[in-house]
């Protein structure tokens, strides 16, 4: 069995003082997995960074940027800036877009947050579509209850930042287990 994971991370402004350890996090994880026969991992942050109109002297956030692409080599660019809102639906919907079209017989998104997103509703729609195209959505709270409200079951809340790395690779191995005994 193939296996597609998605790591979406939350860069929103108030993940400015863990963000060290998110961006440490996300490319440990994405280093042991990429080098799995089998499994084909992409990172993503959201929101992905300030861009200035300077013609109209208006800013804009993009919604997301991809720290690794699917099918790219691994690579060490994953330092990460907190700044923003928490824009969850559009990124959401971005990963997915990113991920249907993917060979891969499973495919996974994990979502790392702090925070409520912009649109609860608009994020449960995301998560809705997600999963009626057959994608698998876990979450993993950091020091809040929303995540678990928008994926109850399938999520995972810590109170201390430092638990996140031994809290991300326990719920990746929970979904690995799954593909093992499949």
């Amino acid at each position: 069995m193939s296996l597609a994971v998605h790591l979406l991370i939350d860069t929103s402004g108030s993940m400015n003082s863990q963000i060290e350890q998110a961006s440490l996090t996300a490319y440990s994880l994405c280093d042991a997995l990429a080098g799995v026969p089998g499994i084909n991992v992409a990172a993503t942050a959201f929101p992905g960074g300030q861009l200035r109109n300077t013609g109209r002297g208006v800013d804009h956030w993009a919604t997301v940027s991809p720290l690794l692409k699917h099918g790219q080599a691994m690579h060490r660019r994953f330092q990460l800036f907190a700044a923003g809102t928490t824009p969850l639906a559009q990124a959401l919907w971005w990963v997915i877009q990113d991920m249907v079209p993917l060979s891969e017989s499973r495919k996974v998104i994990f979502i790392v947050t702090d925070g409520v997103p912009d649109s609860d509703e608009e994020a449960m729609a995301a998560i809705r579509e997600g999963r009626n195209l057959g994608l698998e959505i876990y979450g993993l709270g950091l020091g809040t209850d929303s995540v678990k409200n928008l994926l109850p079951g399938r999520s995972v809340i810590i109170s201390n930042f430092l638990e996140l790395p031994q809290k991300l690779f326990w719920l990746l191995g929970q979904v690995l287990t799954v593909t093992i005994t499949n």
